[in-house]
């Protein structure tokens, strides 16, 4: 796996660190299909954290389950999280590392319909647009893991 490593120069000893992931450096593979991640989902369980956003731009998160079909996920909302799928597109979900030192899954991701009456029936389906395993911060020294973030997918501007 390619990863974002901590650079380090020996003769001041400082360290720059790569925030966020750095998509030539972080690149392992490329599909334009869930097979690209289907193994991670099946690896981080089908329950996740869904991030959208609010009228005033507001993040917010709460817990969902999570299915795989085709190439769309879908997700059983609430009715807040709904409302904002359906007034904005975009939406993060969260996969948290299972102990310190693995990664965290994150895909965003395309909302291609957000349905429901609120009695049990809401869903959201996304396209994924990205995905990404990222590393955990060492509680320690606030310093992210050594290994690097992984770039599992990335839809493709000729991708439907």
């Amino acid at each position: 796996m390619t990863g974002c490593q901590p650079q380090a120069d020996l003769a001041t000893g400082s360290i720059s660190l790569t925030t966020g992931c750095n998509r030539k450096a972080c690149m392992s593979t490329t599909t334009t299909t869930l097979d690209g991640i289907q193994d991670e989902l099946r690896r981080f369980g089908s329950v996740a954290y869904l991030v959208t956003t609010t009228d005033s731009g507001a993040p917010h998160c709460v817990s969902v389950t999570v299915q795989a079909t085709d190439d769309l996920l879908v997700v059983a909302p609430g009715n807040q999280s709904l409302a904002n799928a359906s007034r904005h597109d975009r939406v993060t979900l969260l996969w948290p590392p299972k102990r310190w030192g693995e990664h965290s899954l994150i895909i965003d991701g395309q909302v291609q319909s957000a349905t429901g009456t609120g009695h049990g029936d809401n869903r959201i389906t996304l396209r994924p647009t990205r995905a990404v395993l990222h590393p955990t911060i060492n509680p320690g020294d606030g310093l992210p893991t050594p290994s690097g973030c992984v770039l599992l997918y990335e839809r493709s501007n000729a991708a439907g």
